[in-house]
């Protein structure tokens, strides 16, 4: 990911991994990774787990470091779920929820777009703070709609029944009363919002529902191939540009090619019958690996790093000083 934004994981003036990070009795604390400015300045800190690490109860760790430095930007990740924190609420204290979670085998439309705001060319704090203020009120929002939907409180009931309730005095009886009708009744009303969004879908797709991608010919790019390639394009970006990695889609495989070029393919991906697999050209006739998700091409790095080589840019080789 840091290679995709930009950033060179290989250089100590830009990349620091294991950051000295002390923070007041606790000595030797060390952070993951630290992005540093042109001056040297943390900007970004990474705190990375495993991959089947769930992420919620790990903020702690991050909350510790974020307060010892200038940094706007915290990110908290397994490899596959990306949180995002920042300091909306006070400086130099990160908020506790963060303002934007993407999961990358699980992206929504327009999260990619997000994502580039913290490339290195794109990354520019004094704009990414308003949209940073926003994206974490809304969260705040949601998660407060989320608590009121699934236990509300006293003052949540109360409200709708001031609002439908003809008595005088709203008693705890009454509360009790009107309580599974208004709890009820908003679910109800949620259902039938989301049954007409899917059936709004299912009429404009013509029975495609999903994020899945139906081009003019008939062919379907599926979740499971856009998440593939975002790896391979990882995984390659160690030799070749990542926007040289590109993706085209046929009716029996979908092809990942460097160039977008069919005579330079990296990998076909095989992904409609019963059993998955993919075919990496990292010979003329290719290898073929057995794969049950996107996330098993980790698996295959050495094979798909030498057929992504063989298109790295080679270095003409220096002429010899003439000895006339």
């Amino acid at each position: 990911m840091l290679q995709i934004w930009g950033y060179d994981p290989f250089n100590p003036l830009e990349v620091v991994p294991e950051y000295n990070a002390d923070v007041g009795t606790k000595k030797k604390e060390k952070l993951d990774y630290a992005i540093l400015d042109s001056d040297g300045n943390p900007i970004i800190l990474i705190e990375a787990k495993s991959a089947d690490t769930k992420l919620d109860s790990h903020c702690e760790q991050l909350f510790r470091y974020f307060s010892v430095c200038n940094a706007k930007i915290g990110i908290l990740t397994n490899g596959l779920e990306y949180q995002f924190y920042s300091d909306t609420e006070a400086q130099n204290k990160m908020d506790l929820t963060p303002f934007l979670i993407i999961n990358l085998v699980k992206m929504k439309p327009g999260q990619e777009n997000q994502l580039k705001r913290f490339c290195k060319t794109e990354f520019n704090v004094d704009e990414l703070v308003p949209a940073i203020e926003s994206l974490a009120r809304k969260r705040k929002i949601q998660e407060e709609l989320s608590k009121a939907f699934n236990n509300p409180d006293d003052e949540f009931i109360k409200y709708f029944i001031n609002k439908v309730y003809d008595g005088k005095v709203i008693t705890k009886k009454v509360t009790q009363e009107w309580t599974p009708y208004i709890t009820d009744g908003i679910k109800t009303y949620i259902n039938e919002i989301v049954n007409q969004k899917l059936k709004n879908a299912l009429e404009d797709s013509d029975g495609e529902l999903g994020s899945d991608i139906k081009d003019d010919n008939g062919i379907v790019t599926t979740d499971e191939e856009m998440a593939a390639h975002r790896i391979v394009q990882a995984i390659c970006a160690e030799v070749i540009p990542v926007d040289k990695v590109v993706m085209k889609d046929a009716k029996s495989y979908c092809a990942i090619l460097f160039n977008n070029n069919n005579r330079k393919p990296i990998i076909r991906l095989y992904f409609d019958g019963k059993s998955k697999f993919v075919q990496i050209f990292d010979t003329p006739e290719g290898t073929k690996f057995p794969i049950s998700r996107p996330e098993d091409l980790y698996g295959c790095k050495e094979a798909l790093l030498n057929a992504a080589s063989q298109y790295a840019e080679k270095k003409e080789p220096t002429e010899e000083p003439s000895s006339e």
